[in-house]
């Protein structure tokens, strides 16, 4: 997830190569604690009877018969989920875009040039005439700017954060496609088969939906931040779909039915995939309310992953499997 951020440059570039680096430092540093820490003190510790509760009670039997009903009625959640991804799109175009967080200082520069021998009454007539037009947004300054018939040799450019601004989004979007593909390569990987991955993955896209309603609820923009946050919502989200699929492989290879192996490795899941995500919630939370000095920074960043990542919880819990009994029913 962290490898493609080496491809932003400039000032995005250098916004998030710290935060990437720590990030990536971090990651690897807690998989060898993991591996090589914790079973030396759990083997220490555990007693044999010690076994951990699977069970969470009611929610795990509401969970189980709620994914019983939706393997039963495929075409129900795949039309929800459908109606779901509209609803992203709609969201996505009421959507306030800006560059960097808190960064409008409320004024704007114009720079122009007119061709040589233009008299200074003609340069201040046309001047006045597109600063009527820049008191509103991006949108209206370009309606505005279009509309006017300019002289031979008059041209314009929107430059200053707006120019930073879609230069940015064009890289982080690049750097998101080159995080899916090496994201997919390590499902692939793993899995060895290609439809379980896409499955898996398949979620990422729909947790847009989450995180485009959160912003808008916070009243935060899209800006370069954010869409870091998207970026790593996508290692995020994987991580729960593989936790319920590997399991779910395990049930099936032992002789189980792929409705009842998906049902068993959801209720065995749900523990760890709760667990993982509300810490990861709770651990953003801080972030997301602005608290402690220069969180402002950070602030649209955790609000896009908490969103984001609460959605895909459910898609994992829920659309996933029945994807995969859905993908397992037309392959007999």
């Amino acid at each position: 997830m962290f490898v493609p951020l080496g491809l932003l440059q400039g000032v995005v570039g250098q916004f998030f190569a710290a935060l990437s680096t720590t990030l990536a430092a971090a990651v690897l540093l807690s998989l060898a604690y993991a591996l090589l820490f914790i079973p030396g003190v759990a083997g220490r510790v555990l007693r044999a009877h010690d076994r951990p509760r699977a069970d969470l009670g009611w929610l795990s039997r509401g969970y189980r018969g709620v994914l019983t009903w939706s393997l039963k009625r495929p075409a129900l959640v795949v039309g929800f989920t459908l109606a779901f991804a509209a609803l992203g799109v709609v969201l996505f175009s009421r959507l306030e875009t800006g560059f960097l967080p808190e960064m409008d200082e409320g004024g704007y520069i114009v720079d122009y040039w007119t061709p040589e021998g233009t008299s200074l009454p003609e340069t201040d007539r046309m001047l006045k005439r597109v600063e009527r037009g820049l008191g509103s947004g991006i949108a209206d300054v370009k309606t505005a700017l279009a509309a006017e018939t300019w002289p031979i040799g008059y041209s314009w450019r929107l430059g200053g954060q707006y120019e930073s601004q879609q230069s940015s989004f064009r890289s982080m979007l690049l750097v998101l496609s080159v995080a899916v593909l090496l994201v997919f390569g390590v499902l692939v990987a793993q899995f060895r088969r290609f439809v379980p991955s896409l499955i898996i993955l398949s979620a990422a896209p729909l947790s847009l939906v989450g995180a485009f309603g959160l912003l808008i609820i916070a009243g935060t923009p899209l800006n370069v931040s954010s869409m870091m946050g998207l970026i790593l919502l996508i290692g995020l989200i994987v991580k729960n779909g593989i936790i319920l699929v590997d399991y779910a492989q395990i049930v099936t290879e032992r002789g189980a039915e792929t409705a009842d192996a998906l049902v068993e490795a959801g209720t065995v899941r749900l523990r760890p995939i709760l667990m993982t995500t509300l810490c990861t919630l709770f651990g953003l939370l801080p972030l997301a309310l602005g608290l402690g000095p220069g969180a402002e920074m950070q602030k649209p960043l955790a609000i896009a992953v908490i969103g984001g990542l609460s959605v895909s919880t459910v898609i994992t819990l829920i659309f996933v499997p029945t994807a995969l009994s859905i993908v397992k029913a037309k392959q007999g």
